[in-house]
């Protein structure tokens, strides 16, 4: 394969705030030489995406210094990635209650938590948490670095759109 695609963030210094930009480096490997290109991605289509989704929910409560930088998804599954200018990411999924997700637990820290009085579990492995709850409908689970603190402060500020 000749062509690479890496996502990069980076952050910026505007006059209004920070603002997370998000580049593609595209890598053209030939016999002499190594051609590298960098290219700048308009988060704007992961907004213009989401506003074609119909019935998700968006975190009302996100760290500061983070911003949306990346959304995808279809039918039910949806995926939300925001980032911060150290390359610390959070993704934040949700798919129906029906969605069967797995979860790397071997050597985990593992502790039962309520959100919103539905029962979940929010798992320590390394340097990597992930809070999973459910409601009567759909499946949620947030991925990142951030104490649990922050995941819950997350994942019971959730707005319906």
């Amino acid at each position: 394969m000749r062509v690479i695609l890496v996502s990069i963030t980076i952050t910026t210094m505007s006059v209004e705030a920070f603002r997370v930009k998000i580049f593609n480096m595209v890598t053209d490997v030939t016999e002499k030489y190594t051609a590298i290109r960098f290219k700048e991605n308009d988060t704007s289509d992961a907004l213009s995406r989401i506003e074609q989704w119909h019935s998700y929910y968006y975190p009302d409560y996100i760290p500061e210094g983070y911003a949306l930088v990346e959304a995808k998804g279809s039918g039910a599954l949806k995926i939300m990635y925001f980032s911060n200018g150290s390359n610390d990411r959070i993704e934040f999924s949700q798919a129906s209650i029906d969605a069967n997700l797995q979860v790397d637990t071997e050597d985990a820290s593992i502790e039962d938590i309520e959100i919103n009085g539905m029962a979940g579990i929010f798992v320590e492995k390394e340097d990597l948490s992930i809070l999973l709850w459910a409601t009567d409908t759909d499946a949620f689970y947030i991925l990142g670095t951030l104490d649990k603190e922050t995941f819950l402060n997350i994942a019971e500020n959730l707005e319906l759109k």
